[in-house]
């Protein structure tokens, strides 16, 4: 089956509108991330259903104005109660929201039932969206001057043109005190920032964009909008500011290869398949979106964790390795490879450790081997007096500004010794001025 041709009147404004979508979702989602709220935040999309069928049952019009005013209320009727079950009650908070946004969820849907035979009011449209709809449903106006040119654009775009524009305006001019609330509320409180004005601003810009994107995505996929973003930006950076920022580039993303999926996937699997819906990838795509971000995240990213991870376990392979070839040594001992294994199996490093450590210290020309047995070069003993040193200058001041026993500080020594530096460990000969450890062991020198 050949692709669809994607055509700008069209496609590019179902691109347009899903990324107007995403974006205005970001910003409070960002925020209710922050907050540790995004149940609260679920909660919010769910309960405004209810008001805004019941203002489209009994106006029969789609006047943003009053949906928006239904969803407030049905917003903050949720809201309240939540908190009656919570204090009243005395139920958890998780499940007093739970109960209480699933309710009013379960009373929109009967609403919508109940009205789709008498109003134009499609419950999958409701629940799903119909994006691949909005170039069709279009508004007109002129250009300049009356006699200008007319152009036609969806009506969704100047609705949630105007979502973004409040949240971003919102943000930037609270922005001290919404994240001051987030962080640390009490001392927001203790300042007059008033945290409750604030959870009471973030409901009602989730209540708003939940009104602005419905007809577009869905009621549904607003919470996937709400959420699956915020955490991406959050995967990226730790910041507030660049998350917000973040947001809404990721929005487009998740827009364009979203709506490519609804289109052109489907048709290459069979004929029989056509475009599936566009909200509905998009959704899908912030997910993914997410997971990549877990996955290869700059700050928190699992592989680059596990990376981390790894060459932190190396690194401390190698100066185990260097302190052990420096005590034995000491002593007049041989080291040969058989006893560098039995050592590392003791340590939690690992076994698989030993060998690359021992291949790590040979590339850096650290140690000789002959006869399967190490020696330590010139540059390999100055690395190895410097862990010995941090460890028995850890010894010492244990032992002596903590008055530990001496025959305990050497497990400790042994953690702390791998996260010296050099600074850490002339402050702490100065502490100790010593230069014999606890045990009588002559401390190296700088």
């Amino acid at each position: 089956m050949p692709l669809r041709v994607f055509t700008p009147e069209i496609d590019g404004w179902i691109v347009v509108v899903g990324a107007l979508a995403g974006a205005a979702c970001s910003i409070p989602g960002t925020w209710l991330l922050v907050r540790g709220r995004l149940m609260a935040g679920d909660a919010v999309t769910h309960a405004v259903l209810p008001g805004i069928a019941g203002a489209f049952i009994a106006f029969q019009s789609r006047d943003p104005l009053l949906m928006l005013a239904g969803a407030a209320i049905s917003g903050i009727a949720c809201l309240l109660l939540a908190v009656v079950l919570e204090r009243a009650l005395r139920v958890d908070r998780g499940a007093a929201l739970g109960v209480a946004f699933s309710a009013f969820f379960a009373i929109g849907l009967v609403l919508i039932v109940q009205g789709a035979d008498r109003v134009d009011l499609d419950p999958s449209c409701v629940l799903y969206g119909a994006l691949e709809l909005a170039p069709i449903d279009s508004v007109s106006f002129g250009l300049f001057a009356p006699g200008g040119p007319i152009i036609s654009i969806p009506r969704a775009v100047p609705t949630l043109l105007v979502a973004l524009a409040a949240c971003a305006i919102a943000s930037w001019v609270l922005f001290k005190e919404l994240r001051l609330g987030a962080f640390d509320p009490g001392f927001a409180a203790a300042i007059g920032a008033r945290p409750l004005l604030i959870d009471l601003l973030l409901a009602a810009l989730v209540a708003m964009v939940s009104v602005a994107a419905f007809e577009s995505v869905g009621s549904i996929l607003v919470v996937a909008l709400l959420a699956a973003l915020p955490a991406a930006a959050r995967m990226l950076s730790s910041r507030v500011g660049t998350m917000l920022l973040l947001g809404p580039g990721l929005a487009i993303a998740a827009s364009v290869a979203g709506h490519f999926v609804a289109v052109a996937v489907p048709p290459l699997f069979s004929d029989r398949l056509g475009d599936t819906s566009s909200a509905g990838t998009m959704a899908l795509m912030s997910g993914l979106i997410f997971l990549a971000c877990a996955l290869l995240g700059p700050e928190r990213g699992i592989v680059l964790r596990v990376a981390r991870q790894r060459q932190l376990q190396e690194r401390i392979a190698r100066e185990e390795l260097l302190a052990l070839l420096w005590r034995s040594q000491e002593r007049g001992l041989a080291v040969e490879v058989q006893d560098i294994r039995r050592h590392f199996v003791t340590m939690a490093v690992g076994r698989r450790a030993s060998g690359r450590a021992v291949r790590s210290l040979s590339q850096r020309d650290w140690v000789t081997s002959s006869n399967d047995r190490l020696a330590l070069t010139t540059s390999g003993e100055r690395e190895a007096a410097r862990v010995i040193r941090s460890h028995r200058l850890w010894e010492s001041y244990l032992a002596e500004q903590a008055s530990i026993r001496p025959d305990h500080v050497h497990a400790t020594a042994s953690r702390l010794e791998h996260v010296t530096g050099d600074d850490l460990a002339a402050q702490l000969a100065t502490e100790t001025n010593a230069t014999l450890d606890p045990h009588g062991q002559q401390i190296p020198r700088e």
